[in-house]
C-alpha cells in the first residue's frame, strides 16, 4: 500500500481548508434579491421566525 493520500482524506482535507477560510473572511453583508429570498425559502433555508429578516 502506498502513502498517497486516499481520494476521500484529500476532499475532506480540502473542504475543512476551505471551511478555515471562509470563517477567516470579513463578513460581507449584501441585500439579497427577491429571486434569490425565493429559492432560499424553495431550499429549506428560509428564516423561521420572521420572513422581515430575508
Amino acid at each position: 500500500m502506498n502513502n498517497k493520500e486516499t481520494k476521500e482524506k484529500r476532499e475532506a482535507r480540502e473542504a475543512y481548508e476551505a471551511y478555515q477560510d471562509r470563517l477567516s473572511m470579513q463578513p460581507c453583508f449584501e441585500k439579497l434579491t427577491e429571486e434569490e429570498i425565493e429559492e432560499l425559502k424553495k431550499q429549506g433555508r428560509g428564516c423561521r421566525t420572521s420572513d422581515s429578516l430575508f
